[in-house]
């Protein structure tokens, strides 16, 4: 009896086959990603701090690998442990933000501990945060603002937009110890805002439209809300869709305003949740839509008083089909909200 062997091209393509699926591919991922990945790894097990945050961002992101929060935090904390300021950030930021630490929720105090870390070897981010801590009682004994404005001052003097609107805030608003200083928080939101940061242009819009430190001009104020508002700010969008609702600054436009309304609402923002639950009721720049309204009013509701008397009232006068499809519609958009919310904490994985 005659053996048969494979033939030569038939052994070299399955040869080709079994060492390429001994490198693990998942899915999205080329064969090249993921060798320059195994090398990465390699290089960052010989303890190089640097190269142990590159990875950490690797696992973080899923670049080269599956994404595997755990596995970031962990290499975060080698390359803390060692003393780099920008894995002791962004380990805070894990604890900040329940990212892949151990007790999968958010720690305060292991926050604080290591933005304090990092923003004793003066990095502007760590500085800002660590002065949000003591702003906010995060992770500190006591709020003490005093000691935030310091380590704001620390960081807005390098230039970190973040700090500069932070800073800009306390100056206008005043307080123990410090005196209220308009005009320089006017000059701290600008530079802010001239940085591209978002917060920072919705608070200059704030001071053009009630004339803080500079004459009222809605026109001017319009505009710094529609730069936060493209970039994705919720109080931008808000503010920006009231401009379209009272024509200031900008052209009455209602179905501008429901837009602006909208897109601030799927972010969680009590006030366009209302405003944009009144649209539906009304008929205001959308067709009139109770069970829509409902659904809006009731996530308001959650925190809002008139949102839950508005409710109440379309309990009364909605027919039972329609209340069932109301209550489902509400189940709806509060997945949609919590899904967008993980996916914003998604993107700041990493950094």
């Amino acid at each position: 009896m005659k053996l048969s062997f494979p033939r030569p091209g038939l052994v070299t393509v399955l040869l080709a086959v079994m060492v390429f699926c001994a490198i693990p591919v998942f899915a999205g991922l080329t064969p090249e990603e993921v060798i320059e990945f195994k090398s990465l790894k390699a290089r960052a097990e010989k303890g190089d701090p640097e190269v142990q945050i590159e990875l950490a961002a690797c696992y973080a992101k899923g670049k080269g690998v599956r994404k595997n929060l755990v596995e970031a935090f962990a290499w975060y904390q080698k390359a803390a442990n060692q003393g780099h300021f920008l894995a002791q950030y962004r380990l805070a930021n894990c604890y900040a933000n329940a990212r892949g630490n151990k007790e999968e929720q958010i720690e305060p105090i292991y926050a604080a501990q290591w933005y304090r870390k990092a923003a004793d070897q003066g990095y502007a981010a760590a500085q800002h945060r660590i002065g949000v801590c003591h702003e906010k009682k995060f992770g500190v004994l006591y709020a003490d603002q005093i000691v935030a404005v310091a380590w704001y001052r620390l960081s807005a003097a390098q230039g970190y937009a973040p700090a500069q609107r932070d800073l800009g805030v306390c100056l206008e608003r005043g307080g123990v110890g410090m005196p209220k200083d308009v005009l320089e928080a006017v000059n701290l939101y600008r530079k802010a805002a001239d940085q591209k940061d978002a917060l920072g242009q919705y608070y200059l819009g704030v001071c053009h439209a009630d004339a803080v430190g500079v004459v009222r001009d809605m026109i001017e104020a319009a505009k710094w809300y529609r730069k936060a508002a493209e970039q994705g700010e919720p109080l931008g969008q808000r503010s920006l869709g009231l401009c379209f609702a009272k024509g200031e600054g900008v052209a009455k436009d209602m179905v501008q305003a429901v837009k602006w309304y909208r897109r601030a609402a799927e972010q969680g923002d009590v006030l366009a949740q209302k405003h944009l639950g009144a649209c539906y009721r009304s008929g205001d720049g959308v067709f009139i839509n109770e069970i829509e309204a409902f659904a809006y009013w009731s996530l308001a509701g959650v925190v809002d008083e008139w949102a839950r008397a508005q409710v109440g009232l379309l309990e009364q006068s909605l027919s039972p089909e329609d209340l069932m499809r109301a209550h489902q519609r509400t189940r709806e958009l509060r997945q949609e909200l919590e899904k967008k919310a993980e996916e914003r904490l998604a993107l700041m994985d990493g950094s």
